[in-house]
């Protein structure tokens, strides 16, 4: 008996921690009725110079994704997807592309801050926004133990 809620148990938290991970599609947009999902994979970023030997550990840029799929769940190639970051956070990060067409249903920006703080990037497909939180942090001190 104990096993039996044991496996359930676990099997029931497995399922859970699957469906808080998957993707959330907004839409439909107006008018082609697309659906939209977005995933900023890194959302803390460090404020490191480019070349730096600590970018292995401390990513210095953030890719934002977005997936635009129709109303059957199949990609959309071609549609534009428009980037921008808020207002007070224009001149301080670089977006990259700022609008971008969809291949095989994808569009990828890539954004590198020049200043620490917290800003939010939107994704607009047609009529809907997805927005995305970034973190941009200070670069580490780290010492190294065998320094004098």
């Amino acid at each position: 008996m104990t096993r039996y809620f044991c496996i359930r148990f676990v099997s029931l938290v497995l399922l859970t921690m699957h469906l808080a991970c998957a993707p959330k599609w907004g839409g439909p947009t107006a008018p082609s009725g697309y659906y939209v999902s977005s995933d900023g994979s890194v959302t803390t970023i460090w404020l490191i110079l480019p070349g730096s030997m600590l970018e292995d550990k401390f990513p210095r840029v953030a890719e934002v994704v977005v997936a635009v799929r129709d109303t059957q769940g199949q990609p959309v190639n071609g549609v534009l997807v428009t980037f921008e970051v808020e207002p007070d956070w224009a001149k301080a990060v670089t977006v990259r592309p700022r609008s971008v067409m969809t291949q095989r249903g994808i569009a990828r920006a890539v954004l590198e801050p020049g200043t620490t703080g917290y800003f939010h990037v939107m994704a607009q497909v047609e009529n809907v926004t997805e927005k995305i939180g970034i973190t941009v942090l200070p670069s580490p001190n780290i010492i190294s133990p065998n320094a004098d």
